[in-house]
């Protein structure tokens, strides 16, 4: 009988991680219950992370929440302060030594580009911050559709193909990447972005007016934009996603067929360079 592929999603309401997120994620993976994309679902908490290692996990999956803390006094609260530099090193040696596959959903690819040891904050960039991403001209969330990226891996684009046609944005990163070799654009952002919530009720008409027009001029910053970027990181590989397949309708089997084809993809071109180096 063959051994599951262990995963590991990390937790902590109180850490970062958004417990709507955790538990659709969870749900996504308990879902497929065989064959590809099939995978034994462990919990763990963030802040334990440092002492308790990832149980030789093979995939770790960081879901949506909060990568900063708001203020000085709540750093333990969100989730790099919750992982510690400790937390972080285990992560990267898990990686970048044993070929484990990290998925960072919004805050969990936010928190991928901090981590030291994956090497990525140079090589990819966030860009429109004053109004995607950080929200500090309002919650930006919405349904927007995805179109194939650059230079994707076709393996991979398959996995996600279902969220390509309309993917739930939640304040997630806009990335700017220069395509190469270990940098791989999957999917884009198309537009338009549906955008919900964020005109009240309450609000006057002129003031309804303005927050629209204002919106319309911002929206096409978005558009092109990197959604989700697949990363080689030594033996492993880092998926950055934007937007959150778990939160999409339809795609409810998109992350665990994107960590499978993923293992097969870091594996493959593992072996490859192992070869030639023979």
């Amino acid at each position: 009988m063959a051994t599951e592929t262990l995963a590991v999603l990390l937790t902590g309401e109180d850490a970062g991680c958004d417990a709507t997120c955790v538990e659709e994620t969870r749900d996504n993976f308990e879902s497929v219950t065989s064959g590809f994309g099939h995978h034994h679902l462990k919990c763990q908490a963030i802040r334990r992370v440092g002492e308790e290692g990832l149980s030789g996990a093979k995939v770790i999956i960081v879901p949506g929440g909060d990568v900063w803390p708001d203020s000085d006094d709540d750093e333990d609260s969100c989730q790099l302060g919750a992982l510690g530099e400790k937390g972080t090193q285990v992560i990267s040696q898990a990686v970048c030594e044993e070929g484990a596959i990290y998925i960072g959903i919004c805050a969990g690819a936010f928190l991928a580009l901090e981590i030291e040891g994956f090497g990525l904050a140079d090589k990819v960039e966030i860009v429109h911050r004053e109004i995607f991403g950080f929200a500090e001209n309002g919650e930006v969330q919405g349904y927007i559709p995805l179109k194939e990226g650059s230079n994707p891996v076709p393996e991979l684009l398959h996995a996600m193909k279902p969220l390509l046609e309309q993917a739930w944005y939640d304040n997630g990163p806009l990335m700017e990447c220069a395509p190469c070799d270990d940098i791989r654009v999957l999917a884009t952002y198309d537009g338009p972005l549906r955008r919900e919530n964020y005109i009240s009720e309450k609000m006057s008409t002129k003031v309804k007016a303005d927050t629209e027009r204002a919106w319309l001029e911002e929206a096409p910053k978005m558009y092109g934009k990197a959604a989700v970027v697949a990363c080689r990181v030594g033996k492993g590989v880092v998926i950055l996603m934007s937007p959150h397949p778990e939160l999409s309708v339809d795609c409810h089997e998109v992350l665990p067929h994107l960590a499978a084809a993923a293992r097969e993809w870091a594996t493959a071109n593992f072996g490859d360079e192992e070869d030639a180096a023979a």
